[in-house]
């Protein structure tokens, strides 16, 4: 009996190197399926780059050949849909004039910490200054306002250690 142990744990042994095999070539089988996808994508875009080539070749081709038939007979070099939005393209840049002029004359000065930009250089220059110059001082008054909460009041402990109110004396 003693000759079966050895016998069984070498089959057992042999059957967990087995399972260890099969796994890894359903991996190698997976991957195989994965690259051999990838090279059919490939290959079908290469084909369908190719396509899209002659595809274009033929359109500019047929464009060639409408223009060379429209100065034959004298019509327009171009279609009419270019020649409305070019039409439509200009309306709405009036329009666009319009509302700027419009903005210009109900333009009301910008409220403090409020920035609006001008339409002229100037204008928007000294309204940048006059913005600026508020806002130092917006900053000024709320950095003393800061102070004087911070600042110890008389009778109590400053960060020093000596009590608020009191000079430092020589």
């Amino acid at each position: 009996m003693s000759g079966q142990v050895p016998t069984l744990t070498r089959l057992e042994q042999r059957a967990a190197e087995a399972d260890q095999i099969i796994e890894y070539l359903k991996q190698q089988v997976q991957l195989l399926k994965e690259k051999a996808m990838v090279q059919a994508a490939v290959r079908e875009e290469k084909k369908l780059m190719v396509e899209n080539g002659k595809l274009r070749k033929e359109i500019e081709e047929l464009k060639r050949q409408l223009l060379d038939k429209e100065r034959r007979r004298g019509g327009p070099h171009e279609r009419r849909g270019e020649e409305k939005k070019r039409g439509r393209r200009m309306k709405r840049a009036e329009a666009m004039n319009e509302g700027e002029s419009k903005e210009r004359r109900e333009a009301k000065p910008p409220k403090e910490g409020e920035e609006r930009e001008c339409l002229r250089g100037d204008e928007n220059e000294e309204r940048r200054g006059k913005m600026k110059e508020r806002r130092r001082r917006r900053l000024r008054k709320e950095s003393d306002e800061h102070e004087e909460r911070s600042a110890p009041r008389r009778g109590e402990a400053g960060p020093l250690g000596r009590e608020g109110g009191e000079e430092e004396r020589d």
